[in-house]
């Protein structure tokens, strides 16, 4: 065995996407493996072993849950249904159905916040006016909850 690291020229990228040394007839044998183990996967597979993969540790799981936070506020701005698809994104990374439910139930609770504060930058008469309205308020707090609930059954799926 050489002491030497390898040069640019010696290390390739496998199936993964991480680096492997040429020179070292055990790496290509497994990037060999895992290639082939991915090839024989089928889409939902492979898109199971991923998620798995994030709902492996607290912190990846957390991580990803903020971005689909993120990301799900931003469809809600576009669309009412990016109330389903942000509860679904916050629901993938549970670890159960039920904590999915939850997520999805707690993505739900962020969006009916951020239209309180919205109502609360415009003014305390566009407040009023809300919540003069009745039913149609507690639409705007029912909806998006029941819908963030609705998009985390999502994670009974996956």
């Amino acid at each position: 065995m050489s002491d030497r690291s390898p040069s640019s020229d010696e290390t390739e990228t496998d199936a993964t996407g991480s680096q492997v040394d040429s020179t070292d007839p055990m790496a290509e044998d497994e990037a060999a493996v895992v290639a082939e183990s991915t090839a024989d996967q089928g889409p939902a597979e492979v898109v199971t072993d991923r998620l798995n993969g994030i709902r492996a540790t607290s912190r990846t799981r957390w991580q990803v849950t903020l971005v689909a936070v993120v990301v799900g506020l931003g469809l809600v701005w576009l669309h009412w249904l990016g109330m389903v698809v942000g509860g679904a994104l916050v629901a993938l990374p549970r670890r159960s159905v039920r904590r999915g439910l939850t997520a999805g139930l707690g993505f739900g609770l962020v969006v009916v916040l951020a239209n309180v504060l919205a109502l609360l930058l415009v003014g305390p008469a566009a407040v009023e006016a809300a919540v003069s309205m009745q039913q149609v308020f507690g639409l705007s707090v029912v909806l998006p909850l029941a819908a963030g609930v609705v998009g985390g059954l999502v994670r009974g799926v996956v």
